[in-house]
């Protein structure tokens, strides 16, 4: 039965709201935190400020980038510039010395070089020269050439070279061909200085050809020490001759002097030519005419 006195329950009130009227970013969802409304503007944050440093970082990159390329055009301009200032792409040859009689003959010097640096590409490069090779090489095909420097002179592709000259101390006379020697024994055919007083007669039947060592040092000082001696003593050697078959003994002709003296290289230089300027002294006291003269003994002169 129905029971009068029993209320009905009221119709339980709900909450409607149009649809319109939502907002998805803020509705409120169950199981939902308050702290959701801050995560996403925090991440819309956060994305802003991911794209502020790419753009950064891009910007960065960039520089570097551009600042590598300055720097490699830069290296390769002090590249090409030091390349260009020295490499020797002319040659220029010359002597410091002042005392030479005559004018040098650049041409002649100047195509050994260019034969050497051909064969040599890397020796252009005024650095990467050896000059004592080069200096070597000249002295095999130019025998008067002593040595040989470069000289870095203002100027781009020229190469200025300063050549040494072997100097004379005497002539050497060889199967009719004129050759000069060098203090170290060396005998040439190009020179530059004033001819030697002293002509030296090879007539030992040695073979000798331009460029090598035609008597020994020992020899050679032997003939500058008598030269010397002699020029003090006032008389002036003209001539030294080395016998047939022999190249320890000499023969020397003074200006003004009829005889012939032969010296040897064993004795002093110096004893021997004070045993000759006696008995030269004497000779001319006593009007002799000897045809030679022999001082090779010690203490004694002999002639005929």
């Amino acid at each position: 039965m129905h029971n009068p006195l029993k209320k009905k329950s009221p119709p339980r009130r709900e909450l409607r709201t149009a649809p319109d009227e939502r907002d998805d970013a803020t509705f409120y969802r169950r199981n939902r935190t308050l702290s959701g409304y801050g995560m996403q503007s925090r991440r819309l944050e956060l994305t802003d400020a991911g794209k502020e440093r790419a753009h950064v970082h891009h910007l960065r990159h960039k520089r570097r980038k551009a600042g590598l390329i300055l720097l490699s055009s830069l290296s390769a301009i002090v590249i090409l510039s030091i390349i260009l200032t020295q490499f020797t792409a002319q040659i220029e040859v010359g002597t410091s010395d002042t005392t030479v009689s005559s004018s040098l003959k650049a041409d002649r010097y100047q195509r050994v070089i260019s034969d050497y640096l051909a064969g040599r590409p890397i020796e252009r490069l005024r650095f990467a020269l050896n000059e004592a090779a080069l200096g070597q090489y000249m002295s095999s095909r130019l025998p008067e050439v002593n040595a040989i420097r470069q000289e870095n002179l203002p100027g781009i592709g020229s190469t200025h070279f300063v050549v040494s000259l072997r100097r004379p101390i005497a002539g050497w006379r060889i199967n009719n061909n004129q050759y000069y020697v060098d203090a170290k024994g060396v005998a040439f055919e190009e020179n530059y200085y004033r001819a030697p007083d002293v002509q030296i007669v090879d007539n030992s039947g040695a073979n000798v050809n331009a460029g090598g060592a035609v008597a020994s040092t020992r020899l050679l000082g032997f003939v500058g020490k008598v030269v010397s001696y002699s020029q003090s003593k006032g008389l002036k050697v003209q001539e030294a001759t080395l016998p047939l078959g022999t190249t320890r003994q000499l023969e020397l002709r003074i200006e003004n002097v009829k005889p012939v003296i032969r010296l040897s290289i064993d004795r002093p230089a110096g004893e021997q030519v004070e045993d000759y300027a006696r008995a030269i002294s004497y000779i001319e006291q006593h009007n002799l005419a000897p045809s030679y003269m022999d001082v090779r003994v010690s203490g004694k002169a002999f002639y005929r």
